[in-house]
């Protein structure tokens, strides 16, 4: 089994205030670690849904990806900053594709932070499930459980994220662990 984890600079482990440096344990790392398969870290700094469906400099048009691709298992993990409508549709538009190309789809929310352009993280996270929803796909919800580990821990979205944005590599570490147990719940 392959499993291939597409996201942004967050799946990609970009290690908050550092010049690109990737944290020594990203997400997909500890999912990989965690659960014995072959995990493959497909996140690429920056990239939004938008950029998936078009293609760009790293990976080319998502139906290409896909095509090309594998993978027996997508983790999808992107989004967009414009609208919730257009996150819904774009992050649909990607599931329909991989499983289309014969993919065990899931999507995983974006955990909280100052994430930019017009849509608040929970609004993003909203908008994933709502698209995973539609396809009837799952989710690694990882909104729901970073905001309820924030809550019982009376931490704030700056101390799990230095730059507000991106984890620290204990969250990194987390998220990796919870993401494994829900896979294997998953599948």
């Amino acid at each position: 089994m392959l499993v291939e984890y597409y996201g942004d600079s967050i799946i990609w482990g970009w290690l908050p205030n550092k010049d690109w440096v990737r944290v020594d344990q990203p997400e997909p790392a500890v999912v990989g670690a965690d659960t014995g398969l072959n995990v493959q870290n497909m996140g690429s700094p920056g990239r939004l849904a938008e950029h998936a469906l078009a293609g760009d400099s790293v990976y080319p048009a998502w139906d290409q990806q896909m095509a090309q691709s594998k993978a027996t298992h997508v983790i999808i993990e992107y989004h967009s900053h414009d609208t919730v409508a257009d996150t819904t549709a774009r992050v649909r538009k990607l599931i329909q594709v991989a499983k289309a190309a014969g993919k065990k789809v899931i999507v995983e929310t974006i955990g909280p932070g100052n994430h930019s352009g017009n849509l608040s993280w929970e609004q993003i996270s909203q908008a994933q499930r709502d698209a995973a929803t539609a396809e009837n796909v799952p989710v690694i919800d990882q909104s729901a459980y970073l905001k309820d580990y924030l809550s019982s821990t009376g931490k704030t979205v700056w101390d799990i994220c230095a730059d507000g944005l991106h984890p620290n590599p204990d969250i990194y570490v987390m998220k990796g662990h919870y993401a494994a147990k829900q896979f294997a719940a998953l599948k």
